[in-house]
């Protein structure tokens, strides 16, 4: 064996110790639902179950952008603009309300040679989910789709690349491939930040039968898509967010039924919630869901604070009500 590559195989393997053992501090302060009035609980169809405002000393820790949680709600796994992954256990009161994270770690994305994504231009993840056999992180920029094995902690291994939609890489570099999930039939959907297809929608994805297929996305009023999740239901939740320098931010959340992904439909979403002023407002760009051991559906969003100090990394729980 070369020296060359017993060297790039030694640094990998000091990668994976630190992965396992980097543990972040983290500080979270519960948040009500709307600071002008702690009273409100629901939104729509959700029922507000706690929040958290998240701050670290660690100037790596922010930007997160996609989020997934393990089938039995007990691990949080969250993506960043810095090609971070973070790892948490959330922690539940006696009535089933987030009030606090622990067992914090956070530690570089591996790329498809085992090293740390080192160039910024290849290291921005916008999405998480999870996949047969372990987790797929969609990346801007550098427009491209990871797989990492399930694992304890997954992204300990390399990155597998995976072919991506061929035409995102006409897509603006920071305008990519934003919301993704796979559905429980083993089909994968990819939803564009704002890649317009034809003028009229922003363009969708479904693979099948290994093969990309298009699908058009309605645009709702000026929102975007920024996040999705796999409901217990197998329907897709899509997370959506509206920025304007006047009105700040705005997030609507939405359910697509799964029967509605095929090639070449014109795919609508019905809305199931907005959080916009009184209620709190942030650049939502990450969800994720599962069912409790009450039956609920259990929905979580995170978001971007972008490493900017005005902005904030909130963390919040709803349930969704029937």
């Amino acid at each position: 064996m070369k020296p060359s590559v017993c060297g790039v195989i030694a640094a990998a393997l000091l990668l994976v110790v630190d992965v396992v053992a980097a543990p972040l501090q983290l500080e979270s302060t519960s948040i009500p639902l709307s600071e002008e009035n702690p009273a409100i609980k629901t939104v729509g169809k959700l029922e507000y179950r706690g929040g958290l405002r998240l701050r670290s000393k660690d100037e790596n820790f922010g930007g997160l952008s996609g989020l997934a949680i393990s089938l039995d709600g007990s691990v949080l796994r969250a993506v960043t603009d810095k090609g971070n992954w973070i790892r948490a256990k959330p922690t539940l009161d006696g009535l089933g309300n987030l009030v606090g994270l622990t067992d914090v770690n956070m530690a570089p994305l591996l790329d498809t040679d085992g090293m740390e994504i080192r160039s910024k231009i290849r290291k921005d993840a916008e999405s998480l989910f999870r996949i047969k056999g372990g987790y797929a992180v969609t990346l801007e920029n550098k427009h491209r789709l990871l797989k990492y094995q399930e694992r304890e902690f997954p992204f300990q291994g390399y990155g597998i690349p995976v072919a991506a939609p061929q035409q995102i890489f006409e897509a603006h570099f920071n305008k990519g491939m934003e919301a993704a999930v796979a559905l429980k039939d083993g089909r994968t959907v990819v939803i564009a930040e704002n890649f317009p297809q034809e003028g009229k929608y922003i363009s969708g994805w479904v693979l099948q039968k290994k093969r990309w297929r298009p699908f058009g996305y309605v645009r709702t009023e000026l929102f975007q898509p920024s996040g999705a999740a796999l409901l217990p239901s197998g329907n897709l939740l899509i997370l959506e967010r509206r920025f304007s320098f006047l009105g700040g931010f705005a997030s609507r959340l939405a359910i697509i039924p799964h029967r509605a992904i095929r090639p070449g439909a014109t795919v609508r979403s019905a809305e199931i919630a907005r959080l916009e002023p009184p209620l709190a407002e942030e650049n939502f760009e990450g969800a994720a869901a599962y069912r409790n051991k009450k039956g609920e559906t259990i929905i979580y969003i995170v978001s971007d604070d972008n490493f900017f100090s005005l902005q904030s990394t909130l963390l919040l729980m709803f349930k969704l009500r029937d």
